[in-house]
């Protein structure tokens, strides 16, 4: 069936196209829904400026986008898939809070019309725009997007804080105590305004296995690569378990691991196959912390993920890695069409002795 709508096209493939779409594109809806928790955060911590930043990357990035539809007369559908929301919304969390507005529409800018509109469809986007959009912001604006307002300064104000991300590249010792991890976890340190409430980024999560469990397969991959490579490789005098904390709760770590590493557009569709690919960008993440120029590269590693993933898949299939997964797959849909054949022919046996 796949194959006579690849030959012959039509009314039969345009459907299919379109039904694909719409589901995929459920996912910024649900991405935008998922943002509201660190949103009312960085409204607690930081108050109206935080809101407003988050406002003018929604709005710029749906006028970039209808902008650049309307001079490529493109169908402006696409502006409202929220797909373009999500990115400026995403590139606001992860700035700080005294973020100029320049800034965020730079980056919003670079996200859209350079990574996102040339490619069409944003199914066919090789790279998550709103990690290339902040990575732009990190080598061209390196000073404004790593200096972090102390927690609750306004713009008025030039008190400055020392980020997570900046403690774990320095390797000073730090010692965790109850209200220090609280703090951490309730997003109470210095750092990208929406992206250092680890509880509230956790309640993502929560809706991922409530309603995308498969999604949740990609976070699971990610944490845990993380997880592994922070105890083997400790940094500085940091003991084992509190680098372990403090690498998955500082910078965009966690943000990347839930919103962009489960990107429809770059992400495999099989469970196991997500934990390999989150694993894998859970990896370039690391390692780019730990080798970097910048004190938190996460977006820099998923953009290493988008771009290395093919080649990591041409080697699973060459290693049989495929096969394994469809022969599992064909011996469950064996399994399952047995268990319903025997379940019609109990009901059949019933049917027939009732009637008798």
């Amino acid at each position: 069936m796949c194959k006579e709508i690849e030959v012959h096209g039509g009314k039969v493939g345009l459907m299919a196209q379109r039904k694909r779409i719409k589901i995929e594109n459920r996912s910024y809806i649900e991405y935008m829904l998922m943002l509201l928790a660190p949103a009312i955060v960085s409204w607690y911590y930081y108050g109206a400026n935080a809101l407003r930043l988050l406002l003018i990357g929604i709005i710029s990035s749906m006028l970039f986008e209808l902008i650049a539809v309307i001079v490529m007369k493109r169908d402006k559908q696409s502006i409202f898939d929220f797909s373009a929301a999500f990115t400026g919304a995403a590139i606001a969390m992860m700035l700080p809070a005294t973020a100029s507005t320049g800034l965020l529409v730079a980056g919003v800018a670079f996200a859209i019309l350079v990574v996102k509109i040339p490619f069409g469809s944003v199914l066919k986007v090789p790279f998550v725009p709103a990690a290339a959009g902040m990575a732009f912001l990190s080598v061209c604006f390196p000073q404004e997007v790593f200096t972090f307002p102390a927690v609750g300064v306004t713009t008025q104000t030039i008190e400055t804080g020392t980020s997570l991300a900046a403690m774990l590249q320095a390797g000073g010792a730090q010692h965790l105590n109850m209200l220090r991890v609280l703090s951490i976890v309730s997003g109470n340190v210095s750092g990208p305004m929406g992206t250092c409430c680890a509880a509230a980024l956790i309640g993502c999560c929560a809706f991922f296995l409530l309603l995308k469990p498969k999604k949740l397969c990609n976070v699971i991959g990610f944490l845990a690569a993380c997880a592994v490579l922070a105890l083997l490789f400790p940094r500085g005098s940091f003991g084992r378990f509190t680098s372990l904390f403090m690498e998955l709760c500082a910078g965009t770590l966690l943000f990347s691991g839930i919103f962009f590493a489960t990107d429809p557009a770059t992400s495999p569709k099989h469970p196991l196959l997500r934990f390999v690919y989150g694993a894998f960008a859970g990896t370039a993440c690391m390692a780019v912390r730990y080798f970097g120029a910048f004190e938190d590269g996460s977006c820099f590693g998923i953009l290493l993920a988008n771009a290395f993933w093919p080649i990591v898949e041409s080697l699973l299939r060459k290693i049989g890695f495929y096969k394994l997964i469809e022969d599992s797959g064909k011996k469950r849909r064996q399994k399952r069409k047995k268990n319903e054949t025997n379940e019609e022919a109990v009901l059949a046996e019933q049917g027939g002795e009732l009637n008798g």
